[in-house]
């Protein structure tokens, strides 16, 4: 009985998520927080579908293109920023070729694509820049 009993106790303990320190922390021109792990101790991340997230983004690149300019290869530009200042982090997505993406942050790993809304998606025009502008929402 006295052996099951030590078990069953070092078995909840084990088993108890620690308290993670989840309040933000400000910073010289920044602030960070700890992130809590939602699956315990277990590290590592969790495929979502663009179904579910409404990220449909690619950026496809010719081999012509490519043949002319390896550099093409390395794809155009990723910006990640709460753009519109709801403490949210919004995601940019430049195309080599082709209109760019703004997903805005709705909550809840839910993006909507803005960037012709915001006057970001630069449709006929090379996106190889890093000139990137938040945009007026």
């Amino acid at each position: 009985m006295r052996a099951f009993l030590l078990i069953v106790v070092a078995l909840a303990a084990c088993g108890r998520p620690s308290k993670t320190d989840t309040a933000w922390h400000q910073a010289d021109g920044y602030r960070w927080r700890t992130l809590a792990r939602a699956r315990g101790d277990r590290a590592g991340f969790t495929l979502l579908s663009p179904s579910q997230t409404g990220i449909t983004f690619t950026n496809s690149v010719s081999d012509s293109l490519l043949v002319e300019n390896r550099q093409l290869a390395q794809g155009a530009g990723v910006c990640l920023a709460d753009v519109d200042a709801d403490g949210r982090i919004d995601i940019f997505l430049a195309r080599t070729r082709g209109p760019n993406a703004l997903y805005h942050n709705l909550g809840d790993w839910k993006f909507e694509d803005i960037a012709a809304r915001a006057g970001v998606a630069a449709p006929a025009r090379a996106a190889m820049s890093s000139n990137f502008q938040s945009p007026r929402l």
